[in-house]
């Protein structure tokens, strides 16, 4: 077993992994910070070489917050992005989380498992519900059919807080983490029960166009079961997206885009 080397690094030269405020949020530091300053310990952070925060954002905000001018620090090396981020999942499994940060680990699972997929053929008859299953197994949601209803209040938390609507995405979160997936999602339903039917119509009609008007259309993966006059969405879409020649967080976006028309040399 090889040594673990721990050293001193200045906190200025330390800085977040660019996922780990997505998935966690900006959590409260100052029971922490005040254990640390008593304590006068930290147990050291996982970081690269190049200083971004695997495992300790916290550590790290309560020792700024403290003043200290440095940190005791592990760096590891790692092979691409997506190995950096399955270790801040990996690190993070056993901490208390609430409902909403269990989900968001797990649309981050979806996309590693997506990613990986690309770099290597999946199994034939690996279904959607039983990769669904095991994430939610992962991170401690239940069933596949609880992950799926949180997976549905997330977006509904996400899309009131993109268009400025705090009070419907705070009354969301109040209910998915302190009463329980069923409730929260019996709000999201009884607020706007035809959302989800409206949704897949005009996915469907956006699609009907793409292929008529530029030949090649991306449907959302999440969205390709949804059927719409007898027709499944997923049969308009391609398979994988071409090469946009962005990054690999970017495309991870751009892969849960509704509708995508490609013309020209992007079409797949």
């Amino acid at each position: 077993m090889a040594n673990i080397q721990i050293k001193e690094r200045k906190i200025v030269e330390l800085h977040p992994h660019p996922k780990n405020e997505g998935i966690y949020g900006d959590e409260d530091i100052e029971q922490l910070a005040q254990d640390i300053e008593r304590s006068k310990w930290v147990k050291p952070l996982i970081v690269t070489r190049e200083g971004r925060i695997i495992s300790g954002h916290r550590r790290w905000k309560a020792v700024s917050y403290l003043g200290w001018v440095t940190v005791p620090v592990e760096e590891k090396e790692f092979a691409d992005e997506i190995a950096e981020l399955e270790t801040l999942l990996l690190e993070n499994a056993n901490r208390e989380k609430s409902i909403e940060q269990k989900c968001r680990e797990g649309l981050t699972w979806e996309a590693i498992e997506r990613t990986n997929s690309r770099q290597r053929q999946e199994s034939k008859g690996s279904g959607v519900g039983s990769t669904r299953d095991v994430i939610a197994k992962r991170v401690g949601i239940g069933s596949g059919i609880n992950y799926e209803k949180a997976r549905k209040v997330v977006s509904a938390i996400d899309e009131a807080l993109l268009v400025g609507n705090l009070r419907k995405a705070e009354a969301l979160r109040k209910k998915l983490n302190h009463k329980s997936v069923n409730a929260a999602f019996k709000m999201i339903t009884s607020i706007e029960p035809f959302n989800e039917i409206q949704h897949t119509q005009v996915q469907w009609i956006l699609a009907k166009l793409g292929k008529k008007l530029s030949g090649s259309v991306w449907i959302a993966s999440n969205d390709r079961s949804r059927i719409w006059e007898k027709e499944k969405l997923g049969s308009f879409s391609i398979n994988s997206l071409p090469q946009l020649g962005i990054g690999n967080d970017a495309r991870s976006t751009v892969e849960y885009i509704d509708v995508i028309w490609f013309t020209g040399s992007n079409q797949g």
